[in-house]
């Protein structure tokens, strides 16, 4: 199966497929397949994760690359249940309660502790490690908590 090019865009294209890693100035392009998982990055996380889903093979996106900082939780929910993105926070006292309220929806990630960037993509990537090849989340959510310095990780279905 053939893959699309994730191409340099400006931050706040609307509509784009993917923001690039501008980790070093320069974008890096990632392959991503046309059925990939796609998430949303709340602001309370790096921008750096987007990156890390990329470097998996997943299409992601930054509250604020797509111009949504400072935007209610709930018009966030809308946008993710919209456009069939998994969300990503460590909010799980609000989204919680937003998730429920849906029938349907793509799934979320709760990076549970308030943690470093460089942990933040740690406990993300061994999100994404959970997901494995799955092709859906759809009514689930992942809360991925820290141990000491191991990643525990709950997996349940919501509603």
């Amino acid at each position: 199966m053939r893959g699309r090019i994730l191409g340099a865009v400006p931050k706040h294209a609307p509509g784009c497929p993917g923001i690039p890693d501008w980790s070093f100035g320069r974008p890096i392009h990632y392959s991503v397949p046309p059925d990939a998982l796609s998430f949303l990055i709340d602001e309370c996380l790096h921008a750096n994760l987007v990156g890390v889903a990329n470097e998996k093979g997943y299409v992601a996106h930054h509250v604020e690359h797509l111009g949504l900082k400072g935007a209610p939780d709930w018009q966030l929910w809308k946008r993710a249940i919209k456009e069939e993105w998994i969300f990503v926070t460590n909010n799980a006292q609000d989204f919680r309660k937003l998730y429920r309220r849906a029938q349907l929806h793509a799934g979320f990630i709760l990076l549970l502790p308030m943690v470093r960037p460089e942990v933040q993509k740690q406990l993300f990537r061994a999100a994404l490690d959970h997901l494995g090849p799955r092709k859906s989340l759809a009514n689930r959510v992942i809360e991925v908590d820290l141990l000491g310095e191991r990643a525990i990780i709950n997996e349940l279905e919501l509603p």
